[in-house]
Order: C-alpha cells, then structure tokens, then sequence
C-alpha cells in the first residue's frame, strides 16, 4: 500500500511539473503573440497611412494638373488674342503698302 501511495504521489508531482511546464509554455506563447499582433497592427498602421500619403499625393498631383492645364488654356488664349491683333497690324501695313 505504502509503495502505491508512494507512486500516486510520485504520479501527482510528475504531472503537477507536466502542468507547470505547459502553464510555462503556454505564458510563452501568449507573449509571444502578443507581441506578434502588436507587429502586425503596427504593420497595418504603416500600410494605412502610406496609403493615405499615396491618396494625397495623387490629389494633389490632380489639382496641379488642372491648374497646369487652366494656365496652358490661358497661354493660348492670349496668344490667339495676341496674333489677331498682329495679323490685324500686318494687314494694315500690307494695305498702306499697297496703296503706295
């Protein structure tokens, strides 16, 4: 009896130590993710806002874009404007020119 005792009592340490490594193992792995999801967030946290960068950027690309094109319509615009009034002055020297 007292040998079965001692067994049992041998078979509770042994598996009260098999339960202590696994409530190890198992903290462990807790951290272990924890620190992993903290990664990924961070990670995630990066990937948002380069993606908000990007989407700025493009904006503003888009509005210098529009603004480049309004100064380009004006360009042509006064030089139409500028041409007339030449081919208008040219035409008036070619007619005295003419005349003579």
């Amino acid at each position: 009896l007292r040998c079965m005792e001692e067994k049992n009592s041998s078979e509770r340490e042994k598996a009260q130590l098999d339960m202590d490594d696994a409530q190890h193992a198992l903290e462990v792995s807790q951290r272990e993710y924890l620190i992993v999801e903290q990664d990924r967030q961070e990670g995630m946290a990066r990937i948002e806002a380069g993606e908000a960068d990007v989407r700025a950027l493009e904006k503003n690309i888009e509005e210098e874009s529009i603004k480049t094109d309004a100064e380009i319509a004006g360009m042509i615009s006064t030089f139409k404007e500028f041409e007339a009034v030449v081919l208008k002055k040219n035409e008036e020297l070619m007619k005295a020119v003419a005349v003579n």
